[in-house]
């Protein structure tokens, strides 16, 4: 394990810690922790949880790091609601190969940037059978050329996604964040309004970039007239995208395409299945002083198809 969070409740630097114990599992499906040191009577033994964020950590040990590096907002598009058009064997070719995932799991979003993995990983969940077949055919680690309409379509799942998040919170996000203030650092309801208030703005932040490279798109293809002046705005729509919050620089290319990334793509590591949302729900309405239950971590979102 390489990080992990300290009593008091800051993150300690990364670093290797060592392995002073393991788990075992017994043949009556108990847990137990054995020493692979000598440990003297009253020693302190920290509990690794490794990377994990702030929701896992909640749902591991009731508690929450203010700053979590690892910290991230999670969503999953539901199987049943992806196109019937006999495409689905390619649709998981492509995901399992370029992005790790399988249909159904938990994509990633993040408040510094929208990831592109996640926004190309909505193109192939909403792209035709034709699409797809073009898509299959891109070498892993080369950036997918999106038709616009396609690009087009994964922004508009992604609007939708935020949008059915953001719309079941009990309290706007200001309100939250006047709560967070008030409340006792360490206590229960300090760590779900400390979780909801990040949430919160990572969707919003998403919310606002996915809008504005939609109008990005939607804006008129150039002439012949101005293609001098069309490549010099080419040229410049990196740093726009930058501004944007996109992961990666995207440019607009031939053929009415757009590169979303023009680094490698990374693919992300498996949704992690340890921690249970519904239990996390359950547990932040709890504590709430409204009573009122929080938005589910993982909602499958409807997506539209090409």
């Amino acid at each position: 394990s390489t990080s992990r969070n300290e009593p008091d409740g800051t993150a300690a630097a990364s670093r290797p810690l060592p392995a002073v114990a393991e788990a075992l599992l017994l043949p009556d499906h108990t847990l137990a922790l054995v020493a692979r040191v000598a440990l003297q009577p009253g020693a302190a033994v920290s509990v690794d949880f490794g990377a994990r964020s702030n929701a896992e950590l909640i749902v591991a040990r009731g508690e929450a790091v203010a700053g979590n590096a690892h910290d991230c907002v999670k969503f999953h598009v539901e199987a049943s609601s992806l196109p019937q058009d006999g495409a689905r064997r390619v649709r998981e070719e492509v995901l399992q190969r370029r992005y790790g995932l399988q249909i159904g799991d938990q994509m990633k979003l993040l408040a510094d940037r929208v990831p592109v993995e996640t926004v190309e990983a909505l193109a192939v969940m909403a792209a035709s059978p034709k699409q797809l077949r073009k898509l299959a055919k891109v070498p892993t680690g080369t950036p997918l050329r999106l038709p616009s309409a396609l690009e087009m379509l994964a922004l508009e799942n992604l609007v939708h996604a935020c949008q059915v998040r953001l719309g079941g919170y009990a309290a706007s996000l200001d309100a939250d964040e006047s709560a967070l203030r008030a409340s006792e650092p360490g206590t229960a309801k300090h760590n779900a309004l400390l979780l909801r208030v990040y949430e919160q703005n990572v969707l919003e932040t998403t919310l606002e970039t996915a809008l504005q490279r939609q109008a990005e798109l939607g804006r008129p293809q150039p002439t012949k007239k101005n293609a001098k002046a069309s490549d010099t705005s080419a040229a410049q729509h990196g740093d726009v995208a930058s501004k944007a919050g996109l992961d990666a620089p995207a440019a607009t290319g031939p053929a009415n395409q757009s590169t979303l990334s023009a680094s490698l793509p990374v693919a992300p590591e498996p949704a992690l299945r340890a921690w249970d949302a519904a239990r996390t729900c359950a547990w932040l309405g709890g504590v709430l002083a409204n009573g009122s239950g929080a938005p589910p971590l993982s909602h499958g979102q409807q997506p539209v198809s090409a």
